[in-house]
């Protein structure tokens, strides 16, 4: 019987033994990057953006004339349009007419015509002459030499220039007299005149 109480084990630690244990979570431990693998990753990042930058910056510029080109598109339909209108009018003969006798001056045959001049509107009704410069353009040279050579005409040679402000001549003071030069002074030498060197 003293083996049979060795094969025999207790309930309770029979259900201690057969259970397993309960586990805790852990995370793993990360592994410590070193300064070159972080250098490494950065160098990936910038390149990365860096290849990115091109097709993004063209996408986006791409978006922006699209839009301008959509809006253009736009005022030249509108313009397409108005310009058909316009064709469509001038197939009117009356209107066609109006045209004529408002921008030409053309009259229908039999009809008196009045022309009303508003004194407001009057011209100066001066003609320029045209010169000889005008007629006959120079070379540049040309320009150049008589610019040099051949001197300005004066448009207003026998005007005199107005004089904004009177001139008054300064009054006259009395000259005083000159003040006397001590006698014992010897005269000085004129500044103009060499020194005289010492001889060797």
């Amino acid at each position: 019987m003293a083996t049979e109480s060795k094969k025999q084990v207790p309930v309770t630690s029979r259900e201690i033994t057969g259970a397993k244990k309960p586990r805790t979570f852990r995370m793993p431990a990360l592994p410590r990057l070193s300064l070159g693998e972080v250098l490494v990753m950065l160098f990936v990042a910038i390149l990365t953006l860096g290849v990115m930058y091109a097709p993004l910056h063209n996408y986006f510029e791409q978006r922006t004339e699209i839009a301008r080109i959509s809006a253009s598109n736009e005022v030249k339909a509108k313009k397409v349009e108005a310009l058909k209108e316009e064709i469509e009018r001038y197939s009117d003969d009356a209107y066609v007419d109006e045209q004529a006798r408002r921008r030409l001056g053309v009259i229908p045959e039999g009809t008196r015509a009045f022309r009303i001049i508003d004194p407001g509107m009057t011209g100066s009704g001066t003609v320029e002459k045209r010169t000889k410069h005008d007629e006959t353009p120079q070379a540049w040279y040309e320009v150049l030499w008589d610019s040099v050579t051949v001197a300005p005409e004066d448009e207003n040679k026998d005007s005199k220039p107005e004089m904004k402000l009177p001139v008054e001549k300064p009054e006259e003071l009395p000259a005083e007299a000159p003040a006397e030069a001590p006698a014992e002074a010897p005269a000085e030498a004129p500044q103009d005149a060499p020194a005289e060197a010492p001889q060797p």
